[in-house]
């Protein structure tokens, strides 16, 4: 099995495959896709497959993963089925492993298919004669649907703090470029806000004793 990269037609099979497996889920009217994503460094593009989707329904993750891992575009070989958040870039490895670390449950969030299609080639089934048989295991990394309004919120550093650091970067005697990250998108609530916000909560208690 050639290492990683080898050439560029590992790049070519990762963008054909990803097309290729988002066709055949939009065929079957999946609802909800954001991105397919063959990583090339599995197999050239074989290995593994990510998803990433907006949670729709209950079991909709699942569903996407099933039919993923046995789609034509995707049936042959592929190893690695993982479905994440509509919020995570499934092109980016460093996104997908934080979802898998913290959203993902082992017991509850990863499923095995057993005698699937793999090829002649592949170098973990021996001895030979067990080949093309493989399986795939199904990886859930997405926050649990039923609890969807409660689940952790994905949190980010603020721009204020990302800027004062980068701005003091060589001054810190920190080594490289300054590093590219996520930043929060929320606004920093304002004493103002707060105050506003706390006279309403009071006001809103007054009524419902006057009520009673």
């Amino acid at each position: 099995m050639a290492d990683y990269p080898s050439n560029e037609q590992s790049g070519f099979f990762s963008i054909i495959r990803s097309a290729r497996i988002w066709d055949d889920l939009d065929k079957l009217r999946v609802p909800g896709i954001q991105g397919i994503y063959a990583h090339p460094a599995g197999a050239g593009g074989f290995g593994m497959t990510i998803i990433s989707l907006e949670q729709r329904y209950a079991g909709h993750a699942a569903q996407a993963l099933a039919l993923a891992a046995q789609v034509p575009g995707g049936a042959y070989y592929t190893k690695w089925i993982i479905a994440v958040d509509e919020d995570i870039d499934p092109t980016d490895m460093d996104q997908v492993i934080w979802a898998m670390s913290s959203r993902s449950n082992p017991i509850d969030d990863l499923d095995i298919l057993r005698n699937t299609w793999s090829t002649w080639l592949d170098p973990t089934q021996n001895p030979p004669e067990k080949r093309p048989y493989g399986s795939k295991a199904l990886i859930n990394a997405c926050k649990e649907h039923r609890h969807l309004p409660v689940f952790s919120k994905r949190t980010a550093l603020r721009k204020e703090m990302y800027d004062k650091v980068a701005g003091e970067w060589k001054k810190l005697g920190l080594p490289g470029q300054i590093p590219t990250v996520r930043l929060s998108k929320r606004k920093r609530k304002s004493s103002t806000t707060k105050g506003a916000a706390s006279s309403r909560e009071a006001a809103r208690r007054r009524r419902l004793r006057e009520e009673k």
